[in-house]
Parts: structure tokens; sequence; C-alpha cells
């Protein structure tokens, strides 16, 4: 019931846990967004790993996605990696990617290590 933001050099973690919903990840990017330090991180993590269930709120998505149109003014490098096996986190994800809004590359793997080094290669590039 509830999330963590973690920043880290170049990366800021989201991890949520027990009951979630969409509120809860629109107040998370709503808080990195604000941050300080949002303009010099070029990659977030948000693991959904320990989030026994998920609230659909599909009202937030779409602004979520336009937060991040406006993020992408001061910060078009960013990049999202999520941390999903639940299905009603991958069903949150996939009405998201339906959307076509968010200007900002997202892709959702089943471990943090492989959402990681997916982070790692394209903040390389």
């Amino acid at each position: 019931m509830g999330f963590r933001i973690e920043w880290t050099k170049g990366c800021v973690n989201v991890v949520y846990f027990g009951e979630c919903s969409e509120t809860e990840v629109l107040t998370a990017v709503v808080e990195i967004q604000s941050d300080f330090r949002f303009d010099s991180t070029h990659r977030a993590l948000h693991d959904f790993g320990q989030c026994r269930r998920l609230n659909p709120e599909p009202e937030h998505l779409e602004e979520i996605a336009v937060r991040n149109v406006g993020a992408a003014v001061t910060n078009p490098r960013f990049r999202i990696a999520v941390v999903a096996t639940h299905p009603e986190v991958l069903a949150m994800l996939e009405r998201f990617r339906q959307l076509a809004l968010s200007p900002y590359p997202l892709r959702a793997f089943s471990t943090v290590e492989a959402a990681s080094a997916w982070l790692e290669a394209v903040s390389v590039t």
C-alpha cells in the first residue's frame, strides 16, 4: 500500500508494495518530475515486484503521459523500465502504451536485473 523512491547516480528507482493504485503511480511520477534531480537523471526503474494488487484508475494514465510530454522539454533523454509480472500491472502498462502519448521509451521486464541491464545499455548509446 505505497511506494518508495530512491535516487541513485543517474537513475531513480520506485518500489511499489502491497496493494497499489494508479493514483500512487501518478503521485510517484509527480514527485519524480518535481524533484531538482530529475533533469540530470536519465533512467527510471519502476519495480512492481512487491505489488500484490493494482487498483486500476485509467483516468490517471493519460495524465501521466501528458506530464511526460511536458517533462521531456527539460529532460528528453529519460528512459523508463518497469519490473512487472502481475497481470493487473501488465494490463496497466498495455493501456498506457495504447495511449501512444508518452515521449519516453518504456519497456517491461520480469526481473530487476534485466531492467537494469536495459537501462544501462540505452544510457551508453
